[in-house]
């Protein structure tokens, strides 16, 4: 639920950017799909096949 919203957030700040054509409201948009994508990528479940043996 929080990566949606922060998907959302981004998609709606980007919209809002290029219409004000305000580099800083896209920056922060990006930010916000950064940490949408970074959240997906920690929640994913740890994959046994793809573990380093030592």
């Amino acid at each position: 639920m929080k990566n949606l919203a922060n998907i959302v957030l981004a998609g709606f700040k980007a919209f809002v950017g290029f219409l004000a054509n305000s580099i800083a409201i896209i920056s922060d948009a990006v930010n916000n799909l950064s940490d949408a994508l970074s959240s997906i990528i920690k929640g994913q479940p740890f994959s046994p096949d793809i573990a380093i043996e030592h």
